[in-house]
């Protein structure tokens, strides 16, 4: 800890908080750390000191903490935790959902993740929103299961205007599990109940629905419905643009319409780049290290391939990024690079074993991933 933040809890001057804190280093209880912070020299002495210290100066001094650590942005989930110690925890609750968009924000999600579980285990008022964004983690981190009971909730205790959100990620749910039957029906609904207004929305819900129609073999369908997703979103952001335009791309190759499905594709990275889109660019890369496997230029694709990793590892998207690997095998494997195509399989491989988090629903979906 920083003598600044000694400093606040302790409520002393800046004079007196480095005296202590040399008395106590020279007593060999504190140690000196790197630039202006000290530390216990021993870390059983933190418990000695919390022991006797009474509960009324422990909430105390934890509320000081708080007070001192709550406009720091990196340190939202600290202060979250002395205030809840400190029973402050209407005020804990929302630094833990801060916290939580913070470490989404920088793809810290498993950090996330476990701020949005403090934030409902005390009893934050937007659970619907919370345990939408549960989902949106746990689906990140490949835990399908838990994912779908977390929508679920959102589904069932959410405001009206926000069910087709919440269907429509129950249908890029039921795709990442390859199950392109119950994706058709929770996107059918989303569109039910999806306003007016909402042309991102659904934008994001046709380009959906075209994939579902392509895992269905129905590529004729997939291709008109892509079509009105790409059109949809044109008016909207460039983002909804570049997934639409990409999975048409997807849709084209499918069909052995390499020249259409090569414009889709570099027309969506251009997208994914103008929009800054992290997830739009690393589909594109994928599809076009695909298309490029189709036409023999395996150099090509391994290079797209390892731009998609790059983007997906920093993403935390862990099916997506075994997916990835496992077209890089290929394309390795196609080159004659048998060394490189085993690498990049292993980890694929050991990625997939652990995506899905249902032991009976089988793995046979979750491994036909190739593209999205």
């Amino acid at each position: 800890f920083d003598l600044d933040l000694l400093r606040s809890v302790a409520g002393r001057s800046t004079d007196q908080v480095a005296e202590t804190a040399d008395r106590l280093i020279a007593a060999a209880i504190l140690v000196a750390g790197p630039g202006e912070t000290i530390g216990l020299a021993h870390p059983s002495l933190r418990d000695s000191v919390y022991a006797d210290t009474s509960a009324v100066r422990r909430r105390l001094l934890h509320r000081r903490a708080g007070d001192a650590l709550e406009h720091n942005e990196e340190r939202r989930g600290e202060a979250a935790v002395h205030y809840e110690a400190a029973g402050v925890i209407d005020r804990a609750a929302e630094l833990h959902v801060a916290a939580a968009r913070h470490a989404l924000a920088t793809s810290a999600n498993r950090h996330a993740l476990t701020h949005v579980r403090s934030a409902l285990s005390l009893g934050h008022e937007d659970r619907a929103v919370l345990h939408e964004m549960s989902g949106d983690l746990e689906a990140l981190e490949g835990r399908y299961r838990d994912a779908l009971q977390s929508y679920e909730i959102a589904a069932a205790i959410g405001m009206p205007d926000t069910l087709s959100r919440v269907e429509y990620k129950l249908g890029l749910l039921a795709l990442r599990r390859g199950d392109p039957a119950a994706a058709r029906s929770h996107l059918a609904s989303a569109l039910a109940e999806l306003g007016p207004a909402a042309g991102t929305l659904r934008a994001q819900i046709l380009t959906a629905q075209a994939s579902a129609e392509e895992r269905s073999g129905r590529l004729d369908v997939a291709a008109d419905v892509a079509a009105e997703a790409v059109a949809v979103a044109e008016d909207t952001t460039a983002e909804a643009e570049a997934a639409a335009q990409c999975v048409a791309g997807g849709i084209a190759l499918s069909a052995g319409s390499l020249e259409e499905a090569g414009l889709n594709l570099r027309s969506a990275l251009r997208l994914a780049e103008v929009g800054r889109s992290s997830p739009a660019a690393a589909a594109a890369h994928n599809g076009l290290g695909l298309l490029s496997v189709r036409r023999s230029d395996f150099e090509v694709a391994v290079g797209h391939f390892e731009a998609a990793i790059a983007l997906l590892e920093r993403q935390g998207d862990r099916h997506r990024l075994a997916a990835a690997l496992s077209n890089l095998a290929d394309a390795h494997h196609e080159a004659g690079r048998e060394g490189e195509s085993m690498t990049a399989m292993k980890r694929s491989s050991e990625l997939l074993a652990d995506i899905g988090g249902d032991p009976l629903e089988g793995q046979a979906g979750v491994w036909s991933l190739t593209s999205w």
